[in-house]
């Protein structure tokens, strides 16, 4: 009898000797349906009834299956919850059991003359399991009983609730068992807690850990997986070196690896995808097959599907469609539009700074091609400063941004200084000037955008050719002065 299932009784007995409750009880049965439908370790539910066919009176979620000699054994009452009176008061009673194969029964209990009252001595319960279990071998049973009684002083007293040394207050204070199923590790260094967690895992050295009904249920092979919550990594069947943290984070993954998902349906479609790392509520929830994307914060790359090497920080960034790759988005509601894009910020942002300029990298050992055929007064006096609103409103429409919390209107109406870029794009290719200030849209669903700091150069380009006018000016002046 495995050691665990002796702990559990053992500890039902404390409760006798701390607390005038009824003494516990629990009732050996032996299967009588043929060995190969149960294994050794294997869970099933265990329903009660007063009739063969009548209505349950009390339910066992969980029962172990254990093997004792050649005999498949339950120990009713002792690894889901207490037996109630309404079951160890009757003469004779029924039980159902289920499992994924099947269900079996009804099958004739006789509780109030098979049922173990634990206690603390051990020649108590060897007299019981003998009268509960016949045909065991005596020294056996003796062995056992002395286990039982032996270790009564491994459990911790909280008060009116009681626990099991490593795993936690299993009865409160009102009496009711709390303690949900405790499975033992199985063979490959695996621990599974919750209804099917673990369910389908092959048994070989998998090293993984699944807490919370159907946590890794599909895992077969996979390991090194680790998932705490309802459904968390429930399809994973190879996958290996995922984490999910989360009630259905990485639920539909199935061969994906190297994936982190924390929070509620965090990665929640994600199939084959690899090396992604996903944290907050229903961050990436919609990525299928992508790799190496990061998103962090509620909703964050809640478009990607497909894309790779995305990244975005804050509530609902991400990207705009589901394919790009390589766009990094900081900030609530921050949206890329196209690959090898950044965006900081969305449309209500009036203020971007920091303590230094920004620096472009700029270094000749690394350029090639070099001309100096930069316009300069020709392409700045192409070009149309004006004053202007940016249209917030329009611009979320645009980009599709559905802000949780919308911005005052008044924020649009706040006067900006530049060009068109659209004009800027005019003046340039007048002068068949390849001007790379302008970002222009590689597809539709981008605006248009200038940088600024690259006017610097047809700027300087200008003053220098002013100057030079400025100089043969000056020159002329002093032809004509020199001449007269």
């Amino acid at each position: 009898m495995n050691a665990c299932l002796m702990t559990l009784i053992s500890f039902l007995g404390q409760l006798q000797i701390h607390q005038k409750l009824d003494p516990p009880k629990v009732l050996p049965l032996v299967l009588p349906i043929e060995a190969d439908k149960f294994i050794e370790g294997q869970w099933v539910e265990v329903i009660y009834t007063a009739q063969p066919n009548g209505e349950a009176i009390h339910v066992e979620p969980g029962e172990r299956v254990w093997q004792v000699q050649d005999d498949m054994v339950l120990m009713l009452g002792a690894t889901g919850s207490p037996l109630p009176r309404s079951v160890t008061t009757r003469a004779v009673a029924f039980v159902w059991i289920e499992n994924d194969q099947g269900r079996w029964g009804p099958i004739s209990i006789y509780p109030r003359r098979d049922t173990l009252t634990l206690t603390s001595q051990a020649d108590e319960i060897t007299s019981q399991l003998k009268a509960g279990v016949p045909g065991l071998d005596a020294v056996y049973l003796t062995q056992v009983a002395h286990y039982l009684a032996g270790n009564l002083a491994s459990l911790d007293v909280l008060g009116d609730s009681y626990s099991v040394t490593g795993n936690g207050t299993v009865i409160n204070a009102n009496g009711d068992w709390v303690g949900g199923r405790l499975i033992p590790n199985i063979p490959g260094n695996s621990v599974f807690v919750g209804k099917d967690a673990g369910l389908n895992d092959d048994g070989t050295l998998n090293n993984c850990t699944a807490v919370g009904s159907s946590a890794l249920k599909e895992n077969i092979s996979g390991s090194t997986n680790v998932a705490f919550g309802l459904n968390a990594l429930k399809n994973s069947t190879t996958g290996q070196d995922n984490t999910a943290l989360g009630t259905y984070s990485l639920l539909l993954n199935m061969t994906g690896s190297y994936n982190t998902a924390v929070g509620r349906g965090a990665m929640y479609n994600n199939t084959t995808g690899s090396h992604n790392t996903a944290a907050g509520d229903g961050a990436s929830q919609f990525t299928t097959t992508g790799v190496s994307n990061s998103a962090f914060g509620k909703n964050a790359l809640e478009d990607n599907i497909t894309g790779h090497r995305n990244s975005a920080l804050g509530t609902n960034s991400g990207t705009q469609t589901d394919d790009l790759s390589n766009t990094t988005a900081l900030g609530y509601f921050a949206r890329t539009t196209a690959d090898d894009q950044v965006r900081i910020g969305n449309a209500s942002v009036n203020s971007i700074g920091g303590q230094v300029a920004w620096s472009t990298l700029s270094d000749g050992r690394f350029k090639t091609e070099i001309s100096e055929n930069v316009p300069g007064l020709s392409f700045i006096l192409g070009l149309r400063p004006v004053t202007y609103q940016v249209d917030t409103e329009g611009l979320n429409r645009f980009l599709g941004v559905k802000d949780e919390f919308p911005q005052s209107k008044s924020r649009s109406m706040n006067v900006e200084t530049g060009f068109i870029a659209q004009d800027v794009q005019r003046a340039a290719q007048s002068l068949g000037f390849n001007f790379n200030g302008i970002d222009e849209p590689s597809n539709t669903q981008t605006p248009f955008a200038l940088r600024y700091a690259m006017f610097v150069v047809p700027l300087t380009r200008a003053i220098q050719e002013q100057q030079a006018e400025i100089d043969q000016l000056k020159a002329e002046l002093h032809a004509l002065r020199d001449g007269s």
